[in-house]
């Protein structure tokens, strides 16, 4: 239990967020997912989370507010996405490369013979 409530540190937030830019580029996705999708985080932080002006707002702040000991290691959304730029950067990853739908495939198993 102290595990989990420990959490992961921002360094291993931040090395999770590298690595999974590199393997979705590797898998052949546009880094500028990675951005757009930061970007929203961003925007949802913003309406949701600062600017609660509604009852509906604050409802949604309160239950933010909660979670934030289980969220304390995560970095803030603009740090993301000034890593998501610099591992583009860094990596010389294509920056025009068209977006690519996202698809999950799975594959459903009954317990039975």
């Amino acid at each position: 239990m102290s595990l989990w409530q420990a959490g992961y540190s921002k360094d291993q937030e931040f090395e999770a967020d590298r690595e999974g830019l590199r393997l979705a580029v590797a898998a052949g996705y546009s880094p500028q997912g990675a951005v757009k999708m930061t970007e929203k985080l961003m925007k949802l932080d913003r309406e949701y989370v600062i600017h609660a002006e509604t009852p509906v707002g604050e409802l949604s702040q309160v239950a933010i507010d909660g979670l934030t000991g289980y969220f304390r290691s995560h970095p803030l959304s603009s740090e993301r996405l000034q890593q998501v730029n610099d591992v583009i950067a860094q990596d010389h990853l294509p920056k025009d490369q068209p977006l690519k739908p996202f698809h999950v495939e799975y594959e459903v198993t009954s317990g039975g013979k």
